[in-house]
């Protein structure tokens, strides 16, 4: 099931004008992920699925609360929940599933799923407002698909991706929070700069991570850094 923004489109969005939005903060949209290429086969998918489940059954169901995942490998995975509607006991049942079911295969398509989050979120934005999102990016490691033909501020590739980044977060649109499952962090950085790191060195330690980041999310709470 495919819900909200992201389901029909051919190539990036065009670029918009973010000076002027408008933040609606009584709104939170929880925005994850998940990289499911075949390094992540075995116990670091099924760790990273514990700490999945962990982090979800944290998030209570609240109207002003948005909750959706997009997994990855070779290219972006379809967009499950929605960034548009109510986060609802049987939306959190209906993710649950989807994250049970995650498999690890292909390679890292990191930038392109990046930018493919970065479209859906422009195309949530109605009438000069919007929500505030938080992108929760998990990854264990380099980006090795590229985005040599995207463009944006007259910069290309990744470097456009982190322009168009940086956009977002100075507007106030995006948190953006990256997780290095194994240390790994490069490609996260180069995507955009960021307060937030976890450097999820130890399996054990990703689902102490994602709960961190569920208290910081619901509760305002500041994120532990993760050594």
């Amino acid at each position: 099931q495919v819900q909200g923004p992201g389901s029909r489109r051919n190539g990036p969005l065009p670029e918009i004008d973010l000076s002027g939005i408008r933040i609606d903060n009584s709104v939170r949209v929880i925005y994850l992920l998940i990289d499911t290429s075949s390094s992540m086969f075995g116990i670091s998918l099924e760790q990273a699925k514990s700490a999945l489940f962990s982090f979800l059954r944290l998030i209570v169901p609240a109207p002003g609360l948005r909750v959706a995942i997009r997994s990855f490998s070779t290219k972006p995975g379809r967009l499950k929940g929605s960034l548009v509607k109510s986060f609802t006991p049987a939306a959190k049942a209906l993710i649950l599933k989807e994250v049970n079911k995650l498999r690890a295969d292909g390679s890292t398509a990191l930038f392109k799923t990046v930018r493919e989050a970065l479209d859906d979120i422009q195309t949530s934005i109605h009438d000069h407002s919007a929500k505030r999102f938080f992108l929760i990016v998990l990854s264990d490691g380099q980006d090795n698909q590229g985005l040599q033909s995207y463009g944006y501020r007259t910069k290309s590739g990744k470097a456009a991706l982190a322009a168009r980044m940086t956009d977002f977060r100075n507007a106030g649109i995006i948190e953006y929070l990256p997780m290095a499952y194994g240390g790994r962090i490069e490609s996260l950085e180069e995507i955009g700069g960021t307060d937030f790191r976890a450097r999820i060195v130890r399996p054990e330690t990703i689902v102490q991570g994602f709960v961190d980041i569920g208290q910081y999310v619901m509760m305002g709470l500041p994120c532990g850094k993760h050594r």
